[in-house]
């Protein structure tokens, strides 16, 4: 249940029945709630049009400018003006780019009329939407008062928002956790991305080597990369180690067979003892692999993770729903 305060509640006719103070403001914010949905609605459909006249109007001025630039063609002593006057033809000429200039510029004045009287729409609603305040938060006050008197007083319904109530804390409580471990698949996906493209550079560098004779520059390079491939390496175990103590804290112990443990050790002991070009290139390879294999776990991670968060954002809506529901009844004496 909600810890709100329920400062100047009044009392009611009867003990059973909520005070008409907390009745009154529930239904009121209710009203101003719904009030805002339908306005939100009615901005969204605006902004919709706007955007329709807007390409409507940049079409619109692209001919009304092709036009203009015909007629300023043929009134300009231009290879245009020479050409339409050796074929005797100029004044006719003129006298139709003038019509087509004069009927592009009435379609661009009709379209700058309904784009600006979108735009006011838009502006009108946005400005009655404002001008109701925080509407979110009034409602959200209302339904706290209520459901403290309910609880305070134990009046009817207090058994099932009671229910209601621990359902939607458990959930939250999970919600959050999932929440951590799609940060930490975040991350992981990107040190593994990473590590990835240094890879791909320490093996371009090797080929070259291995084919090309590299010398002792081309080895700089080469081992240059291979180190930064090692650290981004690392960093993207740790990233797996937080990954898989978050999914260990929701339950997937799993994420499809990543080892997390020997990662970083095992590439040390490939990178550290090279005895061949053909030996790098063999193992560089052989890491690119096995991190495209981790990449595939922690997406699949992904994955699950975003279907339980959805899942349980639905249940929670679902739950905060009948709450409102159930609070509303009560204040209209239903």
């Amino acid at each position: 249940m909600t810890g709100v305060r329920d400062d100047n509640m009044g009392g009611g006719d009867d003990a059973s029945e909520p005070p008409r103070p907390i009745c009154t403001e529930l239904l009121a914010a209710q009203e101003v709630w719904d009030t805002r949905d339908r306005l939100q609605r009615e901005l969204d459909a605006a902004v919709a049009v706007g955007e329709t006249t807007a390409a409507e109007l940049d079409r619109v001025a692209g001919m009304h400018e092709i036009e203009s630039d015909d007629v300023h063609d043929l009134e300009s002593v231009t290879p245009t003006r020479v050409w339409a006057s050796l074929r005797g033809a100029r004044d006719e000429r003129l006298q139709q780019e003038r019509a087509e200039r004069d009927d592009a510029e009435r379609r661009l004045r009709a379209a700058e009329y309904e784009d600006g009287r979108a735009r006011a729409d838009a502006e009108r609603l946005r400005q009655a939407i404002a001008d109701l305040g925080d509407v979110d938060s009034r409602r959200a006050d209302a339904l706290d008062a209520m459901e403290q008197w309910i609880d305070r007083v134990g009046a009817v319904g207090l058994d099932s928002l009671r229910r209601v109530a621990l359902e939607r804390h458990a959930l939250d409580d999970e919600l959050g956790e999932v929440r951590q471990a799609i940060a930490a698949v975040e991350t992981a996906e990107s040190r593994l991305a990473e590590a990835a493209v240094w890879l791909g550079k320490a093996g371009d560098w090797a080929t070259y080597d291995t084919f090309f004779g590299g010398g002792m520059i081309g080895d700089a390079i080469k081992y240059d990369r291979i180190d930064s491939a090692k650290a981004s390496i690392a960093a993207a175990e740790d990233s797996l180690r937080t990954l898989s103590s978050e999914l260990s804290d929701i339950g997937m112990t799993s994420i499809g067979g990543v080892d997390v443990g020997g990662l970083t050790s095992t590439f040390d002991v490939w990178f550290d003892n090279f005895f061949s070009d053909g030996a790098v290139r063999g193992r560089i390879r052989d890491a690119a692999e096995r991190v495209q294999v981790a990449r595939h776990s922690v997406a699949q991670a992904a994955a699950e993770l975003g279907r339980r968060r959805d899942h349980m954002t639905q249940r929670s809506t679902e739950l905060g729903e009948q709450r409102r529901i159930m609070l509303l009844d009560r204040a209209a004496g239903r």
